[in-house]
């Protein structure tokens, strides 16, 4: 897979998150769709729960973009660098907005994603410090 592959993959991505983020409910199958049927799915509040460290599947993974948006009343992810592989990409986001209780959020991270040689999603890892986010959110 060439970087100009991976920064397609990077930017379809990006373009379903943030129909997710605008309340698009088909988003969630959209990006499910970018996963391999084999794909893992980590973050930083998922690699803190002792029994599951990652979500596994498209099945899952669709129930966790579901359970993302149901967090936040309003939410907006920009993306301020992509970094590029064969097979890889990094993203580093911003997202602001509200949470389900209405309080603002305002917090940063990296998403890692690589991809399979028909460029799909196998493996997602996001980082960013849980501390910024309320309690409740136990995705």
């Amino acid at each position: 897979m060439s970087q100009e592959l991976a920064r397609e993959a990077a930017d379809k991505f990006i373009a379903a998150l943030h129909q997710l983020e605008e309340g698009d409910e088909q988003a969630v199958e959209d990006i499910a769709d970018l996963f391999s049927d084999q794909a893992a799915l980590s973050n930083s509040i998922i690699m803190q729960d002792r029994a599951k460290h990652e979500r596994m599947g498209r099945e899952d993974i669709a129930a966790f973009w579901h359970e993302y948006r149901a967090t936040f009343k309003a939410i907006h992810s920009e993306f301020t660098d992509i970094t590029l592989g064969e097979h890889a990409a990094g993203l580093v986001w911003h997202s602001t907005g509200t949470d389900a209780q209405d309080q603002a959020l305002d917090y940063r991270g990296i998403s890692l994603l690589t991809f399979d040689d028909n460029g799909k999603i196998q493996r997602f890892k996001a980082y960013f410090d849980t501390e910024q986010l309320p309690r409740q959110r136990a995705q």
